[in-house]
């Protein structure tokens, strides 16, 4: 059947808004594509080269009100103050490796808005955020993170660095180490591995001791004091104190001569102390061997 020219316009007419239709069919998944690259990326929170520069952490609570804590490298091993006991105190170093590798790792992180108008909301204000920021030995700042929300459908958890205004949100796991707390950091056990090189193997090198406390007045005499030699010459001497609610530990340390200048000097520093419950007590003192 011959079409006339009228059949002929409209034929080109619907063959027109098919084209257009479906060109723009094809450049909105382009679009999508493009911003969805721009949405989520693989990248790691700390260059692994920037490792070996890596001098002190800091780790501060926002939302407790400015609580902090401070990692410092000493050669070989951590040491750590806080700004709630005021001590200082030898850090476990195998939980600030942990830390460093959750930062070196390649991760997904998905950008969540490009403005400050959203960390209030995300919790990645100052004054909400848990921060982190690693510092050279000259203090020079090498990266800054600041950390909020959880996710509760994700589990992902809101972050900023201190680069610019845009917030992320990435894998839930770095969240157990955003933690301002002395006893969260410290090295757990009775006879510190920094100091004992981890060569003591006996009962009394597996004790663990109890919550961080604040410099403050002790009773007037010791109840006991317990002394020990390593095997690397390193000493420490345990004051213990006892109160009507705890056992307090006020440890002393003196460094083995092996140990370099800068390890001997943190070693010095350590003035902390913690409470002991009267159970661990009475298992250290049936263990203990005094040298």
């Amino acid at each position: 059947m011959k079409l006339t020219a009228f059949q002929k316009k409209i034929l080109l007419a619907f063959a027109i808004c098919d084209f257009v239709l479906l060109v723009l069919f094809a450049t909105s998944f382009i679009f999508k594509s493009k911003r969805n690259t721009i949405e989520t990326r693989e990248t790691v929170l700390l260059n692994a080269a920037s490792l070996k520069s890596v001098s002190s952490i800091v780790i501060t609570d926002g939302s407790s009100g400015g609580d902090s804590v401070t990692l410092n490298r000493n050669d070989s091993f951590w040491s750590g103050t806080d700004s709630v006991t005021g001590t200082v105190w030898p850090a476990d170093s195998q939980v600030v490796r942990n830390l460093m590798d959750s930062l070196v790792k390649v991760r997904t992180v998905r950008v969540k808005a490009v403005s400050e108008a959203s960390w209030e909301d995300l919790g990645i204000d100052e004054e909400n955020a848990i921060s982190i920021k690693i510092l050279d030995e000259n203090s020079k700042e090498i990266l800054s993170l600041y950390f909020g929300h959880v996710d509760s459908l994700t589990q992902r958890i809101a972050f900023r660095t201190s680069k610019d205004s845009t917030s992320y949100e990435t894998d839930f796991e770095i969240r157990s180490y955003l933690n301002a707390s002395s006893s969260f950091w410290a090295d757990p056990f009775l006879f510190p591995v920094f100091l004992s090189g981890n060569s003591s193997v006996n009962m009394q090198s597996s004790y663990r001791h109890g919550s961080m406390l604040p410099i403050s007045a002790l009773p007037d005499e010791t109840i006991n004091v317990m002394k020990k030699t390593f095997e690397n010459g390193s000493r420490a001497v345990f004051s213990v104190y006892e109160t009507d609610e705890d056992i307090i530990i006020v440890p002393q340390f003196y460094a083995s001569q092996s140990m370099s200048q800068v390890e001997q000097d943190a070693v010095r520093k350590c003035n902390y102390r913690y409470s002991l419950s009267q159970w661990t007590y009475e298992r250290i003192l049936e263990d203990w061997r005094d040298e």
